[in-house]
C-alpha cells in the first residue's frame, strides 16, 4: 500500500513538472498509464485499434489542457475522468454508426476441440453478453468498466464519474441485474 501511495504521489509530481514545461515528465506518465488505459478502452469498445486511438486522444487532451490541471485527487482519477469523457464522446459517435456495425465485432469462439456445437454455443453466449453490455446505460457501463475491469476502488470511480460511492454501487448493482436478466434469456 505504501508503494502505491508513493506511485500516486509521483504521478502528481510528474504532472506538475509537465505543467512547468518538462516534456519528459509527460512521457513518463504516458509510459506508466497507457497500457492500463488501453485495457479500459479495449474492453469498452471491443477493439484494440479503437482503444489505441482513444488512448492517444486522451493523452493529447491532457497535453493540450495541462495548464488547467489541479491536483485535487490522484492523477489516476484525473486520467480516468478525461478518459471517461473521451469514451462518452466515442459512444455518441458510435451510436450514429450503430446500424453499420452489426456483428462485425463478434468475439472469437472459445476453442472446444472438435466440437463445433460447443464452439457455436460459446460464441453465441459471448455475443449475448456483448449485446447486453451495449444495452447498458452509459453510466452503468462506465461504472462496470472502471470498477470491475480496471479495478478502481469505489471512491476513485465515484470521483471519476462525478457521483457518490453509493451511486457507483447502485449503478453496478443495476448493471449486474440487467446482465443477469439478458444473459439468462
Amino acid at each position: 500500500m505504501a508503494t502505491e501511495s508513493k506511485t500516486l504521489q509521483e504521478d502528481v509530481a510528474l504532472m506538475l513538472a509537465f505543467q512547468n514545461g518538462d516534456e519528459a515528465a509527460f512521457d513518463s506518465l504516458f509510459r506508466r498509464h497507457a497500457r492500463v488505459l488501453l485495457g479500459f478502452f479495449w474492453r469498452a469498445t471491443g477493439s484494440r485499434t479503437a482503444g489505441e486511438e482513444l488512448v492517444q486522444e486522451t493523452f493529447l487532451k491532457i497535453h493540450r489542457y495541462k495548464a488547467s490541471y489541479e491536483p485535487r485527487a490522484t492523477f489516476r482519477t484525473y486520467l480516468f475522468t478525461v478518459a471517461r469523457s473521451i469514451l462518452q464522446d466515442n459512444w455518441r459517435r458510435m451510436q450514429k454508426q450503430k446500424a453499420e456495425r452489426s456483428l462485425e465485432r463478434a468475439p472469437e469462439p472459445v476453442a472446444h476441440g472438435n466440437n463445433p456445437e460447443r464452439a457455436a454455443a460459446s460464441r453465441e453466449a459471448l455475443l449475448q453478453v456483448e449485446r447486453a453490455l451495449e444495452e447498458l446505460p452509459e453510466s452503468q457501463r462506465t461504472a462496470l468498466l472502471l470498477v470491475r475491469y480496471q479495478g478502481l476502488p469505489y471512491e476513485e470511480a465515484a470521483a471519476t464519474m462525478g457521483v457518490t460511492v453509493i451511486a457507483v454501487k447502485s449503478l453496478l448493482n443495476r448493471a449486474r441485474k440487467h446482465l443477469i436478466h439478458k444473459v439468462k434469456k
